[in-house]
């Protein structure tokens, strides 16, 4: 059996693709999901900003992978491989790390927040590498690039 894949999943007829481990995790009785990593470095509460709504779970951060697990799914997780990373980013004000982060991959883009998120971009840095950690525009920096564009 391969050991993952990504999956389309329509949210109110909206395609989001996600990475599964377990292609059977929406049956019941179904195993719970098998971690890609064989340590975890960091483990913290987060929110996953995937579809309608969001999935209060835990980020956990590991030698091969970032993985969130939902609390009341065991079943409901996102699994994202180091390598399967382009970059990563947060808003940064006044010095001070946004809660909220975001994933880009090669299959579309994840939104977590937690309040350790600074701590987790620091982790991600030493698997990813500096220059793949961003600092993300902010709101009126968005505003002006799309109005001022020459």
């Amino acid at each position: 059996m391969n050991s993952g894949f990504f999956f389309m999943l329509y949210v109110r007829k909206i395609p989001l693709k996600i990475w599964y481990n377990n292609y059977n995790y929406a049956m019941k009785g179904t195993k719970m999901a098998q971690s890609l990593n064989t340590s975890v470095e960091y483990k913290t509460k987060a929110v996953s900003y995937l579809g309608m709504g969001g999935k209060v779970g835990h980020i956990l951060l590991g030698d091969k992978a970032l993985e969130f697990y939902n609390d009341k799914n065991v079943n409901d997780y996102i699994q994202i491989p180091w390598t399967a990373i382009n970059h990563i980013g947060a808003n940064v004000s006044r010095k001070k790390v946004s809660r909220h982060f975001e994933i880009f991959t090669d299959q579309g883009k994840f939104l977590f927040a937690s309040g350790d998120s600074g701590k987790i971009l620091k982790i991600t840095r030493q698997h990813i590498g500096n220059e793949k950690v961003i600092t993300l525009p902010t709101l009126m920096q968005t505003f002006i690039n799309k109005f001022f564009r020459h």
